[in-house]
């Protein structure tokens, strides 16, 4: 870690630390109340992230949450010197918010015990995904295999310890950011294995995406939303219009710059071909879903050599468009494996990142759609085309795709779309819509009160804390309502009014 990363988080930390002192009045915050939050401290790759956090809990302590601050403290990743440099000065905050606010906080660490088993299987899993994330990639195996060998034993501490709070504290709602990355993988499972509330966050720049119980990136709470929208016709009409619109918003480049689309099309000299949206493998909101393969890359090359075996189609794979983004793109390197894999076939169609050519064209015109966990899944089936997916994402449940559990069950679907028996129906359409509207227009919050950097050093600045109290992610908070309900329910009640 280079010197310029230990400056930015001492000058993160020293405007932090004024930021408390003027903001906040130094009366306690603590409170006894029924409604306990415990929420998890922790390094994060030199960001705002432990600021964000601890600003949260103030804020709730002042909406008489009693709130518990757990410093995650245990070493993660390879530059253990720069974790324990941000460890040291969270502490110091920490102590400072115990000082002048009452608000007590404890250090993982403390919770050391031998007696605690450990659960490999676990580890082995978050050790994998953390590998992906980390290389950007599944196939490279030499650097992945180092990379693990070098977190396993952070992660067996950290599942003994949170293993070990747990027993102790006997929580029943936690916050933390991320779910996978690090250590909150561990404790990410450990509250599902426990039944335990987990809200967690993720982030871009004046962006916020938020969950009350799962990966915030793989948007876990829209299953409950989707069901409380849907179960409501007036709701449902509405969010059905909504969502119908802004795909047809996004597809004309209205959508307010979250397309990656662009209006130029490939040509192929028929419609007979299968069309796969590939995610980017390493997001977090592609990590641990899979439900019949192993990989990602054994996913793709099993339905071409399927539509190759079984058919007379062609299949396209698209790239995620926005891999054509340097810091986004995988190393896996699709277009070079492919090619060599099927040079001797023209019915193997590869479409870069990079290619100016539309993807809602190449939906519109596909036979089939075989995605992962992508929002291009659920775009396809409200245009009408039968989709089928091989994971748990957000919406396999929701009745929109056709969801495989098993290859056999994925190869029937394969069939049945060659013999052109895979249908949208009406209804399968209409919840796509409404699934559009909840996650592409309400589930995004946008605000400058996030941990990015860049937005950090403008919230820190605020001489009041009413825009943080009043921000979306604190009512959602507050109210124990997903913010997608909350934003659903703004536009629904401002429409019908």
């Amino acid at each position: 870690m280079n010197n310029d990363a230990y400056a930015r988080f001492y000058q993160d930390f020293l405007y932090y630390k004024k930021f408390l002192s003027e903001i906040f009045p130094r009366d306690s915050l603590a409170t006894t109340g029924e409604k306990i939050i415990h929420i998890v401290i922790s390094p994060w790759m030199g960001t705002a992230v432990p600021w964000y956090s601890i600003t949260i809990g103030l804020l709730l302590s002042k909406k008489n949450y009693n709130v518990k601050f757990i410093l995650d403290d245990l070493p993660f990743g390879q530059s253990v010197s720069f974790f324990a440099f941000q460890k040291r000065l969270i502490g110091m905050i920490l102590y400072r918010v115990n000082l002048h606010f009452g608000i007590k906080w404890s250090a993982l660490s403390d919770y050391a015990s031998n007696e605690i088993p450990i659960n490999r299987d676990l580890v082995n899993k978050i050790a994998q995904l953390n590998s992906i994330h980390f290389t950007k990639g599944e196939l490279n195996a030499e650097k992945r295999s180092a990379y693990e060998e070098k977190i396993k034993p952070q992660l067996v501490e950290a599942q003994k310890l949170y293993k070990a709070y747990i027993d102790i504290e006997s929580p029943k709602k936690f916050l933390l950011p991320g779910g996978i990355w690090g250590n909150s993988g561990i404790l990410m499972q450990l509250c599902r294995e426990n039944i335990i509330e987990a809200a967690t966050y993720d982030s871009g720049d004046e962006l916020v995406l938020f969950s009350h119980n799962g990966v915030a990136s793989q948007l876990k709470d829209i299953p409950s939303v989707f069901h409380k929208v849907w179960s409501n016709e007036e709701e449902r009409n509405f969010a059905r219009d909504s969502g119908k619109n802004f795909l047809t918003n996004r597809m004309n480049g209205l959508d307010g710059g979250f397309s990656f689309f662009n209006e130029k099309s490939l040509t192929i000299n028929d419609d007979d071909f299968y069309l796969m949206l590939l995610n980017s493998v390493w997001d977090s909101a592609a990590l641990g879903l899979h439900t019949v393969y192993t990989s990602y890359f054994e996913w793709v090359i099993s339905s071409i050599n399927w539509v190759l075996d079984n058919t007379t189609s062609k299949i396209v794979i698209r790239k995620h468009p926005a891999e054509r983004v340097p810091s986004l793109d995988n190393t896996d390197n699709y277009l070079y494996r492919i090619e060599e894999l099927y040079k001797n076939t023209s019915k193997v169609i590869f479409i870069d990142s990079l290619q100016d050519i539309s993807s809602y064209q190449l939906i519109k015109r596909a036979k089939c759609v075989l995605g992962f966990s992508s929002t291009a899944i659920v775009e396809a089936v409200a245009l009408g085309v039968p989709s089928i997916i091989t994971s748990s994402a957000y919406y396999a449940d929701l009745g929109v795709a056709y969801t495989a559990d098993s290859e056999a069950q994925y190869h029937h679907y394969l069939r049945e779309a060659a013999n052109k028996r895979l249908h949208v129906s009406a209804e399968m359409q209409a919840k796509a819509c409404v699934i559009n509207h909840i996650t592409q227009r309400c589930n995004w919050v946008k605000t400058k009160f996030t941990p990015q950097p860049q937005n950090f050093q403008v919230w820190v600045r605020y001489k009041s804390i009413e825009p943080l109290e009043s921000d979306l992610v604190m009512q959602a908070l507050v109210e124990n309502t997903p913010t997608s309900y909350l934003k659903h329910k703004m536009y629904f009640t401002a429409q019908t009014n």
